[in-house]
């Protein structure tokens, strides 16, 4: 298997480190963390491309659709995950992040990206814990349990300038099956469901386009996820935790209040799945 050179990732490592001080004024540790690990993956991945282009990545390819719909109360075996997490608040806009237009404003559409090294930061901190169960699973073509609905509860603690607590419900929906899965398993998962805080903080007022906010916002959240080929079942995670009321979406004197922006958090933590 070629290697890749250590000259690229030094370069890599370097970049992402600089850049992991630049976003949090010296207290990069946990993004000097993440960014280390990321140059583990990416110079495993980019080391066996040879490899790739020669290996069936998918299994034996087949036809039609395969669903599996999993009890809720029945025993885990694989389908259940604990999930810990912490990161910090952010006010860069979704869409912007994601590369997407916003749908409610502009139509659906794509911008582009604004890297993280321009996200504007806040001085308010998460920490969090979630759990979560498959629920259904979907296969077709020959892939797998290609994609997931999952069911996920969370609780989480605000720090600094917001001190809340949040408590969430969501349905996750996630894509698990890439090129790239015998080098690094990856999905990316979003989710909808509700979040509710234990108090409307002085940011989620002034953000919220109403002057009164809401306790209750919708929670929408995509991640990302990283694991070894033969450790499935260890997850790095990075999470945009995300709640917001979709302003006239859900209309003036809707669920969430007429309530446009709420609070976000970039979280990066790690879920155990059994």
């Amino acid at each position: 298997m070629t290697e890749l050179s250590p000259l690229w990732t030094g370069a890599i490592e370097r970049t992402l480190v600089m850049n992991g001080d630049t976003l949090v004024g010296g207290r990069g540790s946990m993004l000097k963390a993440a960014g280390k690990i990321a140059v583990g993956l990416l110079a495993g991945l980019l080391a066996s491309v040879p490899a790739l282009a020669d290996d069936d990545l998918f299994g034996t390819p087949g036809r039609g659709l395969d669903i599996d719909f999993v009890s809720p109360f029945g025993a885990c075996d694989g389908d259940c995950a604990i999930h810990v997490f912490t990161g910090r608040q952010t006010s860069v806009s979704m869409p912007r992040a994601l590369g997407l237009q916003n749908p409610i404003t502009d139509g659906w559409g794509f911008q582009p990206i604004q890297p993280i090294w321009d996200w504007p930061w806040e001085d308010s901190g998460f920490v969090g814990i979630a759990a979560s169960r498959r629920l259904l699973s979907v296969g077709f073509l020959g892939l797998e349990d290609a994609l997931q609905l999952e069911g996920e509860v969370g609780f989480g603690q605000r720090v600094g300038s917001q001190t809340e607590i949040e408590v969430w419900g969501a349905l996750y929906a996630r894509w698990t099956r890439f090129p790239w899965e015998k080098v690094v398993r990856t999905t990316v998962g979003i989710s909808t469901g509700l979040n509710w805080a234990s108090g409307i903080s002085a940011f989620e007022v002034t953000e919220s386009s109403n002057d009164e906010g809401s306790q209750l916002l919708h929670y929408l959240s995509p991640e990302i996820t990283f694991a070894l080929p033969d450790e499935p079942e260890n997850e790095l995670v990075i999470r945009l935790h995300h709640r917001s009321g979709g302003g006239p979406l859900f209309g003036a004197d809707g669920i969430f209040n007429g309530t446009w922006a709420g609070s976000q958090f970039l979280n990066i933590g790690m879920r155990y799945r059994f």
